[in-house]
């Protein structure tokens, strides 16, 4: 397996190319800091293990404008976006027809923006998206196709909003079964009578 020596802190901007990465690239890139990867007007082939293993734990972007992104190989990109990584898919569309296993812990303040909606992750979203089958991601005008099984288990505990076009998911609280309103009411006034 060749290694491919890179500088940590690289910037690749390929523009107007196509990056064919049939070859081992094992990028191995430790982006700690806010390292970036445009690809403008250009296509990715992920048919090869790029394995980035990105541990984007700043303030590390994804800029993918006018793109496709074919991933067919395992990306396994674990991403531990603990902070406000964001991710902004323009104009693009994503294929998750690979194993993603993205395993998005977006518990800070990361925000996802597709083009005309916002998804606000401020509390533990949890996500644990499996789309190890035919599931798609088409980010054109907002449209989550969920063929596979997603599995999203989302715990929006407290102020997470989805805004899809113009379908707002308000999951401000857990509404149990069990919850009950209790009212109490003080049997004395303040001044002493009842």
């Amino acid at each position: 397996m060749s290694s491919w020596n890179a500088e940590p802190a690289r910037l690749l901007n390929k523009n107007c190319t196509t990056l064919y990465t049939n070859v081992e690239l094992n990028v191995e890139l430790e982006c700690r800091a806010s390292s970036t990867f445009e690809n403008k007007h250009t296509t990715l082939y992920a048919n090869a293990e790029l394995n980035v293993e990105l541990e984007c734990r700043a303030s590390s972007t994804f800029k993918n404008k006018h793109t496709t992104l074919y991933a067919n190989a395992e990306l396994n990109v674990e991403l531990e976006c603990r902070a406000r990584s964001t991710f902004e898919n323009k104009h693009s569309t994503l294929y998750a027809i690979a194993e993603l296993n993205v395993e998005l812990e977006c518990r800070a303040s990361s925000t996802f923006e597709n083009m005309h909606a916002t998804l606000f992750a401020n509390a533990e979203l949890n996500v644990e998206l499996e789309c190890r089958a035919s599931s798609k991601f088409e980010n054109k005008h907002t449209t989550l196709y969920a063929n596979a099984e997603l599995n999203v288990e989302l715990e929006c505990r407290a102020s997470s909003t989805f805004g899809n076009l113009n379908v707002e998911l308000m999951s401000n609280v857990e509404r149990r079964a069990n919850f009950t309103h209790l009212i109490f009411r003080c049997p004395y006034l303040p001044d002493g009578t009842q």
